[in-house]
C-alpha cells in the first residue's frame, strides 16, 4: 500500500503570515489538529494543535511557531509513513510532489481507518491494550488544571467525572484554546487564579461512552473513528474510568515490516537464494496485505522428479493453496501467484 492510496487530498493549509487565532479557527472548523504552512503552494512548515499547549498567550503569527515536518512522496510506502509518525511524534505527515507542493496529508486517523481490519487486532480486547493510568477532571475544576494534565500526558482531551467517579463527558483542548484566544493570559501554567472564572463544566462535551474492558478492539477503533478521538476511556460496570486506549498505541501494534519473511519447511534441499528469486510475487502480496509479516510454505517431493508447495493463511479460513511442478522455484512461484490472485479477488 502506498501513501497515495491512503492520503487525504482535501488538505487544509495556512500561510505563515496568518495569525495563531486563524490557525485555531481552521482546526476547530475542520476538526483537524495539523495545518501545513504553504507559500506559493509549496510546503514551508507545519503547525499543530499541540504547539499551543505551552504558550503563555494565544497571539502572534504562524511563522513564529511553525516547524518543518517530515514528508513523504505519493509513491512512498505506508510503512514509511507509519514509521515517521511513530518516530517523529508528528501525528500527520504531508505528502509532497517533486516540487514540494502539498498534494495530500496522512494522519494517524487515516492509517488506523485503513488498517482497522488488521489481523493483529482480531482477538484483542480493550483491556489488552489500554493504559491503566488516567487522571480525570471534575466539572468544577479550572480549565487550567485540565490544560496542565493535557500537557503532562500530551493528549487533547480528558474524561470528566461526577462526584461518584462516573464519566459524564470529555473536555477538549480545542475548546480551551478557543477561550484563551478570546482573552489573553500570561504565564498560563503558573497563573491559575486568572482562570478561576472558567470551569470545565462550561466546555463539557457529552459523548456516549460505550467502551468496557471486554469490548473488541475492532469496536473500539470504530468508536474512535466515528468521534475522531485520539483516545477513548475504558469504563467498568459502574461507568468509572479504569484505563484509556490511545490511537498511538494501536499504531505501534501496526508497525509493518518492509519485506515479507518466508519460511520453508518439508525438505532439506532448499536453495539459499529462493526467497530472492520469488521476491516479485512476495512484493505484490505484501502490497495487498501490508500487515502480513511471515509466510510459511511447506515443500514436499512427489516421486522422483516433482515437487509440491503448499501454504495456508488464517485470513483464508480453511482454504489452502498448492502447486506442483518440476522445480522448487517453479512450484513456490506458482503457489505465491495463486495466493496473490486469490487475495486480489477478495479485495475486489
Amino acid at each position: 500500500m502506498l501513501a497515495e492510496d491512503v492520503m487525504n487530498r482535501g488538505v487544509i493549509t495556512i500561510r505563515k503570515g496568518e495569525s495563531l487565532r486563524k490557525a485555531i479557527s481552521l482546526m476547530e472548523e475542520n476538526d483537524i489538529k495539523e495545518l501545513p504552512v504553504v507559500e506559493d503552494s509549496k510546503l514551508v512548515g507545519m503547525i499543530t494543535l499541540y504547539d499551543f499547549l505551552y504558550l503563555g498567550k494565544i497571539s502572534g503569527k504562524v511563522e513564529n511557531f511553525m516547524f518543518f515536518p517530515p514528508t513523504v512522496g505519493p509513491k512512498d510506502s505506508i510503512s514509511k509513513v507509519l514509521d515517521l509518525i511513530l518516530m517523529s511524534g508528528v501525528e500527520a505527515i504531508p505528502v509532497v510532489d517533486k516540487k514540494r507542493r502539498v498534494v495530500g496529508i496522512i494522519s494517524e486517523y487515516d492509517i488506523l481507518k485503513s488498517f482497522k481490519e488488521s489481523l493483529k487486532f482480531r482477538k484483542l480486547r480493550a483491556r489488552d491494550v489500554m493504559r491503566k493510568s488516567i487522571t480525570p477532571v471534575k466539572p468544577k475544576d479550572r480549565i487550567g488544571k485540565a490544560l496542565r494534565l493535557m500537557q503532562f500526558h500530551r493528549i487533547d482531551r480528558l474524561p470528566v467525572v461526577d462526584r461518584s467517579g462516573k464519566v459524564i463527558g470529555i473536555v477538549l483542548l480545542i475548546d480551551i484554546l478557543r477561550i484563551l484566544s478570546l482573552k489573553e493570559f500570561t504565564k498560563l501554567k503558573f497563573r491559575a487564579d486568572r482562570l478561576s472564572e472558567f470551569e470545565v463544566k462550561g466546555i463539557l462535551r457529552r459523548v456516549p461512552f460505550q467502551i468496557r474492558g471486554g469490548t473488541r478492539i475492532s469496536e473500539v477503533i470504530d468508536f474512535m473513528l466515528k468521534h475522531n478521538l485520539k483516545g477513548v476511556c475504558v469504563l467498568d460496570r459502574e461507568e468509572r474510568p479504569i484505563g484509556i486506549v490511545l490511537r498511538k498505541d494501536l499504531l505501534e501494534m501496526l508497525k509493518i515490516r518492509e519485506r515479507l519473511e518466508v519460511r520453508f519447511s518439508g525438505i532439506k534441499e532448499i536453495p539459499l537464494d529462493l526467497s530472492e528469486k520469488v521476491r516479485n510475487p512476495l512484493r505484490k502480496i505484501k502490497h495487498l496485505l501490508p500487515e502480513l509479516e511471515k509466510l510459511e510454505i511447506n515443500l514436499k517431493k512427489i516421486g522422483k522428479s516433482k515437487f509440491q508447495a503448499k501454504l495456508h493463511l488464517k485470513e483464508l479460513g480453511r482454504t489452502s493453496i498448492q502447486a506442483v511442478g518440476f522445480s522448487i522455484e517453479e512450484v513456490v512461484r506458482e503457489a505465491l501467484e495463486k495466493l496473490y490472485e486469490l487475495l486480489r479477488r477478495r479485495k475486489e
